[in-house]
This record gives C-alpha cells, structure tokens and sequence, in this order.
C-alpha cells in the first residue's frame, strides 16, 4: 500500500522563474540492499510503468566532498531519468545560501 501511495507522487518541471522548490516530507525505512529500487521502470498500482530517478540528497547547496553526499533516492517520473540528472536535479537538506 505504501509503495502505490509513494508511486502516485512524481516529480515534475518547476514553475517559470522557480529554481528551488521544497519536497515533501517523506519517511526513510532502512531496508535490506537487495529489496531498494534502482533505475529503470516499475509498474504502479494502476499498472502504470513509472521510472525511477535515483536523484542524489545532499546535506547542503555545496554538492561537493564525500561528507555532503548522503544517499540517492530513487524518485518517480515520467520523464527518463537521463532528463533530471542533465539538468542537476538533487535534493537538499537545508535552505540554499544563496536563496
């Protein structure tokens, strides 16, 4: 249930003049290796086939260092995810300096 719940939301294009927008909160369950989801495309609740972005979370705006990089997080779209990563999709943990 939760997986069909989860595979409803994916992430679109931001709006004109937006270049941060905030995510949802989401719950992370650590789960053995073998049962995490990749690239590729899965099949919905609605028998829908949805890709799988695996869209890198840092801890801040820097993106750079073995320190800042937490994890990639496998994120729905029907864009392919060859898309996202050309434009520098990432999620952040805090607030951009810059903003």
């Amino acid at each position: 249930m939760t997986t069909h719940l989860f595979l409803m939301f994916k992430i679109i294009d931001s709006g004109p003049d937006e270049i941060f927008c905030q995510m949802p909160l989401m719950r992370l369950v650590p789960v053995h290796e073998s049962a995490t989801v990749g690239t590729g495309s899965i099949i919905s609740g609605s028998g829908e086939s949805v890709q799988m972005y695996p869209c890198p979370l840092f801890q801040n705006s820097e993106r750079s260092g073995e320190d800042n990089f937490i994890l990639d997080l496998g994120l729905p779209t029907k864009k392919e995810p060859t898309d996202w990563q050309l434009a520098g999709v990432a999620l952040l943990c805090q607030e951009p300096k810059d903003r």
